[in-house]
């Protein structure tokens, strides 16, 4: 009986278990420009001409361009995961975040990168800049370190090729600038101390 209502109340609190370790807490997220607070499950959206950065406690920040679709899947310490739908998004962390998409699996930690969803070509960029990415299709099955940009289909045989890419060039170069000046007026950047 005492486990139950452990188990409820921790439910209620956003706690999860963590094997014997006690419980990790659910991490906050706030989005400039909403009036309530976001959580595990919902979806957010950007609109033509409107650009966002969501803050996952204080060491993970993900811009999104515009025409950008995102789920919070996972929001628990230590075991970030968010769903890219569509559009493009710049994330900045220290802590490991999962970005998911129709077949990857995609794990930034300790630093920058960017992941850009085609939804209407089935196909995805990933981008390490200064972060860390271990990459995972639906045909791997099994991670592998990424170090320069690569274009992934997510059509059967799922390919991934080399691509190029310039944060200063091309149709999104000003969304890059927009989520750099925004990061440098918010808190500072993480560090591994700053873990909550």
């Amino acid at each position: 009986a005492v486990l139950i209502v452990a188990l409820l109340i921790g439910q209620r609190l956003d706690l999860v278990f963590a094997g014997g370790n006690g419980f990790n807490r659910m991490l906050d997220i706030s989005v400039a420009g909403m009036k309530s607070s976001v959580r595990r499950g919902e979806t957010i959206t950007t609109k033509s001409n409107e650009r966002q950065i969501a803050q996952i406690g204080n060491t993970t920040f993900i811009g999104m361009d515009e025409r950008t679709e995102i789920v919070l899947d996972n929001l628990f310490d230590g075991h970030l995961e968010i769903h890219l739908t569509k559009g493009r998004i710049m994330i900045e962390t220290v802590q490991p975040l999962t970005v998911t998409t129709n077949a990857t699996k995609n794990t930034i930690t300790n630093g920058t990168a960017t992941i850009i969803n085609y939804d209407f070509l089935q196909t995805i960029d990933v981008i390490p800049l200064t972060a860390d990415v271990s990459l995972k299709t639906k045909k791997t099955q099994s991670y592998s370190e990424l170090h320069t940009a690569v274009r992934i289909s997510e059509i059967d045989p799922y390919t991934i090729t080399s691509t190029t890419f310039s944060l200063s060039e091309g149709v999104a170069a000003d969304f890059y600038k927009w989520f750099l000046k925004q990061r440098s007026e918010m808190i500072p950047p993480p560090s591994i101390s700053d873990r909550s």
